[in-house]
């Protein structure tokens, strides 16, 4: 059995070699290299490579870097046919036309993941270990990792974009009777996917290999193919992805307010908003959520906000607890909001309600921008922020007074149409 053994480990070792051999290798290389970027950088290259014996000489044909223009001819170098037997050999033997989990598993290693999570976590808004956990299994499982991987590389060819950078690598292996075409439009790391005779593939081997092929410029292929930044910009674009439940996640460090309101409602979307500027707020952080009273109609909802000011929450959540019945009967009293929910149950009413009220400063200000009604700013005590969304998706925004008056100071399309002049404030 050990001789059957040693004859199979020695017959390996003799038959690899001799699989690389019989490879045939091209007569001829042309390479065309050009990048472009409408902030100013501009360049092409043309390469020539020629088997001499063992080697293959460089020749470069062409080179233009921004505007510069140099035709002569000139000998650059030269690389080993052992690097074009690699590639032959890995296009051979690995034509990925889709992404592979195991090819990449090697290039998101915890030491890096927990390296980013040290020098980078507070820049992304990463603050606890259910978010840090998350975006673990994001890059270390397969099925995740390779949807994200899927994601990176999904908007690959930007050589039509008139107003973004284009790239092009185009290489042609030319043998006796036939071409080999080799393309890469991607200026993305790793240069993937790779076209090979219009083929997709997705080996980042080939892409390291290919980078070892074409000559040292000023597109610098070499670092771009080697793929050594596509974790950190993985990592970044995974977050970017997954932004909303990363906040999501983050609102569990405020678990015992959401478990206070749920006392009271049912809670969806729990978040943690950092940084947002909006019609109401100014960026600082808040935790969102949102509230319904299942006891209520139906198509009624509360849009809740609180500000977070080193991690402690500013105006408590009892608030809305103890003003939702009147801000709730305010809405029900009015004829005008009351049959427009009853006429259609697909829309929806949402009260705005951040920190301790309906309006903050800023809200306020951009309603009295907008409606410019005689005295309005004095209007605003006890008035609801009202958010309406019809059956067709258009929002628009109300103001409801304690007496009943009403107000529309924005709209995107199709509002509904007050039915009674008298307490309807027409905005000018």
């Amino acid at each position: 059995m050990k001789q059957i053994l040693l004859i199979l480990i020695i017959a390996f070792v003799l038959i690899e070699p001799l699989m690389a051999q019989q490879v045939e290798l091209p007569g001829r290389i042309s390479i065309t290299d050009k990048f472009f970027s409408p902030w100013g950088t501009s360049l092409f290259y043309k390469y020539e490579l020629e088997l001499y014996e063992d080697i293959y000489t460089i020749e470069r044909t062409a080179l233009e870097e921004n505007g510069r223009k140099k035709n002569r001819k000139k000998q650059i170098g030269s690389v080993d046919k052992e690097l074009i037997e690699k590639i032959l050999i890995e296009i051979l033997e690995n034509p990925t036309k889709g992404i592979r989990y195991s090819d990449f598993q090697g290039k998101f290693p915890m030491d890096s993941i927990n390296s980013f999570f040290k020098n980078h976590a507070d820049n992304y808004w990463i603050n606890n270990e259910y978010q840090k956990q998350f975006i673990t299994e994001q890059l270390t499982e397969a099925n995740k990792l390779k949807n994200n991987l899927e994601a990176y590389f999904k908007n690959y060819d930007h050589s039509g974009y008139i107003d973004g950078s284009s790239t092009e690598v185009d290489i042609k292996f030319h043998f006796s009777d036939s071409i080999l075409s080799i393309n890469s439009k991607s200026i993305l790391w790793c240069g993937l996917p790779i076209e090979i005779d219009k083929r997709k593939n997705f080996s980042p081997v080939l892409a390291t290999l290919i980078g070892q092929l074409i000559p040292e410029s000023m597109s610098e292929r070499k670092e771009q193919f080697s793929g050594e930044k596509l974790f950190s910009a993985v990592i970044r674009e995974t977050i970017n992805n997954h932004r909303g439940k990363i906040d999501n996640l983050e609102s569990k460090a405020y678990q015992v307010y959401i478990d206070s309101l749920k006392k009271r409602f049912v809670v969806s979307n729990t978040r943690i908003i950092n940084g947002t500027y909006s019609t109401n707020w100014n960026g600082e952080k808040r935790l969102s959520c949102n509230l319904r009273d299942t006891s209520m109609v139906s198509n009624v909802s509360i849009s809740y906000s609180t500000t977070i000011e080193n991690s402690v929450i500013i105006y408590p959540v009892s608030l809305i607890m103890k003003d939702y019945s009147q801000l709730y009967s305010q809405i029900m009293n009015s004829t005008f909001f009351r049959e427009y929910l009853a006429e259609n149950k697909e829309r929806e009413l949402s009260i705005v309600y951040d920190d301790n009220s309906c309006f903050t400063d800023k809200s306020k200000e951009f309603a009295i921008d907008d409606c410019k009604l005689i005295d309005i700013e004095n209007k605003f005590e006890n008035t609801v922020f009202i958010s309406l969304r019809n059956e067709f998706g258009n929002i628009s925004r109300w103001g409801l007074l304690p007496n009943g008056q009403y107000f529309m100071w924005w709209n995107n399309g199709n509002p509904p149409k007050p039915i009674d002049k008298e307490n309807y404030l027409r905005c000018e």
